[in-house]
């Protein structure tokens, strides 16, 4: 959706916190957002908007760059709402909030590329 890829993240962040079970184990509801996990919601949208922006252009450079750069926003914003919401320093709060999940991203980063790459 490029450029207006925000608009279906930013619904289902809204949609979540009206109630429909669309969070991760079919949960929903404001106390997702104000959970510990808040933030990775919250930095969806923006990710979305970088991420959309670079694939509004044809370089792959620019892209793969998107992609990174959008990921980084997601655990930037994870993790300060992290340690604000549990009251925990920078380094448990990336130990247990980055790191492990570091390899399954970069696989779903390269998937979404390969998989863009073939859309029109």
């Amino acid at each position: 959706m490029k450029r207006y890829a925000i608009i279906p993240v930013s619904l289902y962040i809204i949609l979540g916190t009206l109630g429909l079970p669309v969070f991760h184990t079919g949960v929903a509801g404001i106390g997702i957002l104000l959970g510990p996990t808040g933030g990775y919601l919250i930095g969806f949208i923006f990710a979305a908007f970088i991420v959309g922006l670079a694939y509004g252009k044809r370089s792959p450079a620019i892209r793969i760059t998107g992609i990174a750069v959008g990921t980084g926003i997601i655990y930037f914003c994870g993790v300060g709402w992290l340690m604000y919401s549990l009251g925990e320093g920078l380094a448990p709060a990336v130990a247990s909030g980055v790191l492990p999940f570091i390899p399954g991203d970069v696989v779903k980063g390269y998937t979404a590329y390969v998989i863009a790459q073939r859309l029109p």
